[in-house]
């Protein structure tokens, strides 16, 4: 099985996207694919079916819960097991909550600490690739 190494990373706020897109390309073999809007979000992951995708809840056109569920349905049909992280400075109950519900595997509140998501990131990378072995 071949391992697939591509991150999505969506984000409508400039300073966010470039910090994450930093962040991430200094991993060692890794693509790393951006969007700055629902749609176009929606679009690279059902065409590049990332390992994972950092999206943000509050998008321009189309929010990250519903491109969420969106993507989780076209991946569902694709039998692909990419997963979903949501980047909020929502911390709500009922968000966390609806955010699981439409297919959410993880949230990162804003703001985050760097070095802890990249090391997140670098564990979840490290374990698709023991699975894929």
């Amino acid at each position: 099985m071949a391992q697939n190494r591509t991150i999505l990373l969506a984000d409508d706020e400039p300073h966010i996207l470039l910090a994450l897109e930093y962040m991430t390309r200094t991993i060692k073999d890794v693509t790393v694919h951006t969007a700055t809007d629902g749609p176009t979000a929606v679009d690279l992951a059902c065409k590049e079916l990332p390992s994972l995708i950092l999206m943000d809840v509050m998008m321009p056109q189309i929010d990250g819960y519903t491109a969420c569920a969106t993507i989780r349905r076209d991946w569902k049909e694709k039998n692909h097991t990419g997963q979903i992280w949501f980047i909020t400075a929502r911390s709500s109950n009922m968000d966390n909550e609806h955010a699981m519900n439409v297919g959410a595997d993880h949230i990162v509140h804003k703001p985050f600490d760097p070095d802890g998501l990249l090391k997140m990131i670098n564990d979840h990378l490290t374990e698709i690739s023991q699975a894929a072995a």
